[in-house]
Order: C-alpha cells, then structure tokens, then sequence
C-alpha cells in the first residue's frame, strides 16, 4: 500500500466502519486510562493528613490531632499548640505535614518549637508524627538548626514506622547528640531502603534543664521514582491519544 506525502492512501479514499471503530474504541480506551493515572497522581498529593503533635513531661502528656483539640491552626497538615505542661512554659509548638509541606512519596516533616522555657531540671519530649507514607526509596534526611539559653539541651531524633501508626519510634532513623548554646544546624541521614508503604514517620525533640530555646528541625525523604513513573505513563497514554487523534486518522483518510 502506498501513501502521498500528505500522509494519505490513494487506493482508499473514505474510512471504513471497521477502522472508523478501532478509532472510536482506541481514543476512548487510552483516554480512560491517562485520566485515571493522572487521578491516581492527583489523590497521592492531595490525601489527607492523620498527624498529631504530642507533649510529654514527668506524668503529663497532651497529644493534640490536625484540627482537633488544641489545635491553633485551622489548616490540614500544620498542628500548632501553645501552654504550659508541668513546670515548661512553651510560647509555640508546631508540626507540618503533608498536604502542606511534602506528599505521601516525597515524606517532608517540619517540627518546631518556639521561647520554650523551664526553671527546673526536668524533661520535655515533643513529637511530631503523620502516617500514610509510600512508595519511597532511599535515605531519610534530618536536620535541626536553633539557639539555646542556660542550661538547656536537646537531641533530636528521627523514626519510622512499618505498623503504620501514629509514633512508631520502632525504627530508628536519625539522632543528634546533645546539643547546646548557640549551635551550628546539625546534619544526619540514615538509611530507610525500599518502602512500598504505607509507613509512619515520627520527629522528636528531647529538652532537658532550665533555659530558654527557639528550634526547628525536619525530616525529609527523596521520591523513589514512583510519581515520575506514574507521569511518564500518563504522558505516553496521552501521546497515543493524539497519535489515535491524528496519526491514525490521517492514514484512513
């Protein structure tokens, strides 16, 4: 069979029913499916939060949820909190999360804690954890930076989580030593591998003694691919639509 230049077949001047319905049937079976991957990309970063912040001191624990009781910021993803807990005074306590900051393949979680000061000598543990994380594949990177006044110290460290709970700190990731003063931000990385998900992620900063510190710290994991992968398909599903669209129907025309 022989075409002209234009792409069109001289021994067949009209489509017939036959390739008129291969037409019909391929362009509505490739749409379908290019929608539907990029409805998957789509639900992925736009899922919805289970984060919750929690306080921790001698007998004392507040755990606050995204948008539930004690909550200070109305939006999904950030948990804000501010009083006082057993002799600790915290002026702000805070966690970001998905959808926010991150998504459930690129893992990005931010705690910080603002003017938290104590007299005593005592501990106060702040967590920040959210679920729902994976694919990913990689290493899990953390980072805290901050000052600190008096005596007071912190460590930070890093967990994750197979159970797919809130603070599973059965895994861990990353951990500082103990930091004071006005010290330099602090890297760490620690290897989380192949995760298929779902898992949890959990950060958490450990105060001891009287002082006064301003901190902020997070914890983020690089995309294993999986979105990228996911767009490519899309995008080939759409390019063979338009060949559907074009291409073919310049050769039965």
């Amino acid at each position: 069979m022989l075409f002209d230049f234009t792409g069109k077949c001289p021994s067949q001047d009209k489509p017939t029913k036959t390739n008129m319905k291969i037409m019909k049937t391929s362009k509505s079976t490739v749409a379908i499916l290019a929608v539907g991957i990029l409805s998957a990309i789509a639900t992925r970063s736009a899922q919805a939060t289970t984060a919750e912040l929690e306080l921790i001191s001698g007998a004392t624990t507040i755990i606050v949820p995204d948008n539930g009781a004690g909550d200070t910021n109305p939006a999904t993803g950030a948990v804000v909190w501010s009083g006082t807990i057993n002799g600790w005074t915290v002026t702000f306590a805070g966690g970001t999360t998905k959808p926010v900051i991150g998504s459930v393949t690129t893992p990005n979680l931010d705690i910080s804690t603002f003017a938290v000061l104590s007299s005593g000598s005592g501990t106060l543990q702040v967590l920040f954890s959210d679920t729902g994380f994976g694919p990913t594949t990689g290493a899990a990177d953390s980072l805290i930076t901050g000052s600190i006044q008096g005596s007071q110290t912190v460590v930070f460290t890093t967990y994750g989580g197979n159970s797919n709970t809130i603070f599973d700190t059965s895994n861990l990731l990353t951990s500082t030593g103990t930091l004071s003063g006005n010290f330099p931000t602090q890297f760490a990385s620690g290897v989380l591998g192949a995760k298929t998900g779902p898992y949890s992620l959990t950060e958490e900063l450990t105060l001891t003694g009287s002082g006064n510190s301003s901190l902020d710290a997070r914890l983020t994991v690089p995309d294993g691919g999986s979105t990228v992968g996911l767009l490519g398909l899309a995008l080939v599903g759409l390019g063979i639509v338009h060949f559907r669209l074009n291409g073919f129907k310049g050769l039965v025309s």
